[in-house]
């Protein structure tokens, strides 16, 4: 049996609690930043965040468990199309690269408003604001696409293929 290690796993079927090599095989992983008032703790999951063919800007993401839509914060002089009601317009594309700034992505999510396809990963809607700092709330239909882990020990979020 393999060493239990403290974390989890979230997938479309539910939460796996602790991390075993066979759990996270094929996993590919990569670092978090330490918090910078709690000791032992870390920073939300690195992501850098696109809106329609935009240069991708650096944030933090929650892979969300209970929400079918989306939330997206990004910087002052960011264009993106909304409604009244901030939510981006159909055919707004939207590109989340997880992973480390600099590095190859450990995954990516791209999808276009209102043009679901198969595993439809798209959220219901996506409600977009200008503010700092960048950050994405991907809504659960992420988890359609990934299984994503959580290792509390080391700081390290990962992505495999669902």
């Amino acid at each position: 049996m393999d060493k239990f290690r403290s974390g989890y796993i979230v997938d479309k079927f539910g939460v796996t609690v602790g991390l075993t090599e066979e759990n996270t095989a094929g996993m590919k992983f990569y670092g978090l930043l330490p918090h910078p008032t709690v000791k032992g703790d870390f920073q939300g999951a690195r992501a850098c965040v696109s809106v329609d063919g935009a240069p991708c800007v650096e944030g933090t993401a929650l892979l969300d468990t209970g929400l079918s839509v989306s939330f997206l914060s990004m910087p002052k002089g960011t264009v993106m199309k909304r409604g009244e009601d901030d939510h981006l317009l159909d055919g707004s594309v939207v590109s989340i690269r997880f992973g480390e700034p600099d590095a190859t992505a450990v995954a990516t999510e791209k999808f276009t408003v209102g043009r679901p396809v198969m595993p439809d990963v798209n959220p219901d809607n996506v409600t977009a604001v200008i503010r700092d700092p960048t950050f994405v709330n991907t809504g659960r239909k992420v988890y359609r696409e990934w299984v994503t882990a959580f290792d509390g020990v080391v700081g390290r979020y990962g992505f495999r293929a669902a």
